[in-house]
């Protein structure tokens, strides 16, 4: 059995090519030790942890594991608040298809939920996948003191984001941050407008966000362009703004350019903008959603109460790239409101079904044009 006698009490373990078990043997012998204090060479008193960028791998989260819960004891790590792990291969996978190692991930987890001082934890871009994704879960879920979490850049997969989501609206009062979306500033409803455009929140941050957001009114404005939240065959994301939408009586603008949006995407935003009564502007421009997309969202148009009911609630922009041919129409009619002045589908080739499916009475200025 592997023992640290004497008077040991600093050691860095860290980079080394160690096995699993191999880890767990060095962290159990720190448990055990009544002098060494770490095993990922981190000094007493420090308030910050800062392995970004040094290739860990999952037995080095192993370690850091040993060390926090030391800490726990009096070790390295009992003052520490901030952890920052980005760039490393925690997951233990050269590419994000490969199988990953999410014990490593596990052991971390399993160490935070029980830490009492840390804050905040950093994990961009670490190729994490579903696993590891769930193992944090059940952390947030538990975690007493984490207020500030990014995991942005990673690979969590739909289940992975569902559970993240899942976990982190048990306790909504304790979170200030996930993937860089301010959620402390949401739930105290001191936000009007919030633009995130290309600030890569991925699908858990877009889960999170609209689970927010259904329970808070303060915010008007949000912009959300070149996220990657669309073109997933489950439409997670689109679906989760789609609830929002039907629950929010606060929002007035939503730009959604550059998204990947596909026509299923477009289809379950459809069903949230038909129940909403509030939202004025709709920005889909430069997304992929198709003419049988752009149907279902005339058609939601045709059934909202928001333009039936007049009274100032006006559709000023309706974005939405489907294609590259165009071609200029101004219907007679397209829903029973005067209110909308504006839809813009340019630069599309909407196809004839489309055009037909635009009929109706409006005294709107359609553009199909490239």
């Amino acid at each position: 059995m592997l023992a640290f006698e004497g008077s040991l009490r600093w050691l860095n373990m860290l980079c080394n090519p160690l096995t699993l078990p191999g880890a767990e043997a060095i962290v159990g012998a720190l448990e055990k030790s009544c002098i060494l204090a770490t095993v990922c060479g981190l000094q007493e008193g420090e308030a910050r942890i800062d392995l970004r960028g040094r290739t860990l791998q999952p037995c080095d989260a192993v370690l850091l594991a040993g060390d926090l819960q030391k800490g726990a004891l009096g070790g390295a790590c009992c003052g520490v608040y901030t952890i920052q792990l980005d760039d490393n291969n925690l997951a233990g996978r050269g590419k994000e298809h490969e199988p990953e190692k999410p014990e490593g991930l596990r052991r971390l987890a399993r160490a935070l939920r029980v830490n009492s001082t840390v804050t905040r934890l950093s994990l961009k871009r670490n190729l994490l996948g579903v696993e590891a994704a769930r193992a944090l879960a059940e952390t947030f879920a538990a975690a007493r003191t984490l207020r500030d979490v990014d995991m942005r850049h990673n690979a969590v997969g739909v289940d992975g984001a569902r559970r993240v989501a899942e976990a982190m609206a048990m306790r909504p009062a304790q979170w200030r941050q996930y993937n860089g979306v301010p959620l402390g500033e949401l739930m105290a409803g001191t936000m009007q407008q919030l633009d995130l455009s290309d600030a890569s929140i991925g699908l858990d941050g877009g889960l999170v966000l609209a689970n927010w957001l259904s329970h808070n009114d303060s915010l008007t404005a949000l912009e959300l362009s070149g996220n990657e939240l669309g073109g997933h065959s489950s439409k997670v994301v689109t679906t989760a703004i789609s609830d929002m939408l039907q629950l929010n009586q606060g929002l007035r603008s939503l730009t959604l350019r550059r998204n990947a949006l596909k026509s299923y995407d477009a289809q379950a935003l459809a069903k949230g903008l038909a129940r909403n009564t509030r939202l004025t502007t709709l920005d889909l421009q430069n997304n992929a959603i198709g003419a049988d997309g752009a149907k279902s969202l005339v058609e939601a148009l045709r059934s909202s109460d928001t333009l039936e009911a007049g009274g100032g609630k006006l559709w000023q922009w309706f974005k939405s790239a489907v294609g590259a041919h165009g071609s200029q129409v101004r219907p007679e009619k397209l829903t029973s409101s005067e209110e909308l002045m504006r839809l813009d589908l340019g630069g599309n080739p909407v196809g004839k079904d489309l055009l037909a499916s635009l009929k109706g009475p409006c005294r709107a200025s359609i553009n199909i044009s490239t």
